[in-house]
């Protein structure tokens, strides 16, 4: 028998079940139990570690980048890119860039450095097809950093991994949003047939993932916006909500959080120290960016340069972003996820 604690469950718990044979139930039985975690989210800092953005121009195809000064710097041509490429999502380790061409099923992988085509995967529906009129669309994707050191007992490989929408199929089992890895994310895979893992209770109008360590959370679109983060669970499927980004005053070992309800998030990034990061934008009003931890429901507003806030003000302008946050206590360290990549 087994439980799964979700992110924010720390703490004392009472695990209670019973037994039946189908006529008889059985005795309730109550287990406690305390949840430990090593995962600490940063206390919020108005403070703005180094930041840049990775966009490309629809027209041209050229990749750029804002540096952390502003400037704005062309990086080169992406040889054969498409406006269908409508997702990306950057993995650090290797400075690649994964754009995912939904009308294709195609994921091409660009050398953030030269905008270079190292190689595409095309994706192969046909091993999980059911019925003819099943159609199974990849709309998201993201990379997760492996866990441990090679050779370990507990050495979990890195990989890439998606959301899929799987709509018209003869068994009923199988329409909505699952979740699916993708392999190994590497050059010798360039056909690949997404594995399924697990159909999500709540994946409808999921804007967008993001992962850190062993966590991965999801936002979603309620009501035009970024409205709702949830931790997900991705052996059952099923979320946690976490926060709608209405935050109540609250004192926190000695410092005062202020109260605030940000009601038009348009992107979110969690940065590799675990730091949680939001950008609103209000009609008529200047954006706002917030420093927040979901767990204990507190923010501080974030000073921002100017050019961060040019970009939210007008984020529809740039194609396919990746925007970066730094750890905060090197700057050294640089993201695995982000946020407003629609």
């Amino acid at each position: 028998l087994k439980a799964y604690a979700m992110l924010g469950d720390r703490g004392e718990h009472n695990f209670t079940f019973s037994v039946s044979d189908g006529l008889d139930n059985g005795i309730i039985q109550t287990i406690p139990v305390t949840i430990t975690t090593d995962y600490i989210v940063p206390t919020p800092s108005e403070i703005m570690p180094k930041s840049y953005l990775f966009f490309t121009d629809r027209a041209s195809g050229m990749l750029k980048k804002l540096d952390s000064n502003g400037t704005e710097r062309e990086i080169g041509l992406i040889d054969g890119f498409d406006q269908e490429w409508s997702t990306v999502y950057r993995r650090a380790d290797k400075g690649w860039l994964y754009f995912v061409n939904q009308k294709e099923q195609k994921i091409y992988v660009v050398d953030e450095t030269n905008a270079n085509v190292l190689f595409d995967m095309t994706l192969n529906h046909e091993p999980n097809r059911e019925g003819e009129m099943h159609t199974q669309t990849l709309y998201l994707v993201w990379w997760r950093n492996a866990e441990g050191q090679i050779g370990d007992a507990n050495y979990t490989a890195g990989g890439l991994e998606g959301l899929l929408e799987s709509k018209l199929s003869s068994n009923p089992d199988k329409n909505g949003d699952f979740y699916v890895s993708l392999g190994s994310g590497e050059s010798e895979n360039t056909t690949v047939v997404p594995e399924w893992k697990t159909k999500l209770t709540d994946g409808a109008n999921t804007l967008d993932v993001y992962v850190w360590r062993r966590a991965t959370f999801m936002t979603k679109l309620v009501n035009g916006g970024v409205d709702r983060m949830n931790a997900l669970n991705l052996v059952t499927g099923k979320p946690k909500y976490l926060t709608d980004f209405n935050f109540t005053a609250q004192t926190v070992e000695g410092v005062a959080y202020d109260a605030s309800v940000y009601a038009n998030v348009r992107a979110i990034v969690v940065a590799s120290d675990g730091a949680f990061y939001g950008f609103n934008k209000d009609l008529n009003d200047a954006p706002t960016a917030f420093n927040f931890d979901p767990m204990t429901k507190i923010q501080k507003r974030v000073i921002t340069p100017q050019w961060v806030d040019t970009y939210i003000e007008n984020y529809l302008d740039y194609a396919t972003p990746f925007f970066v946050i730094e750890a905060r206590e090197t700057n050294t360290t640089e993201t695995n996820t982000t946020g407003a990549n629609e």
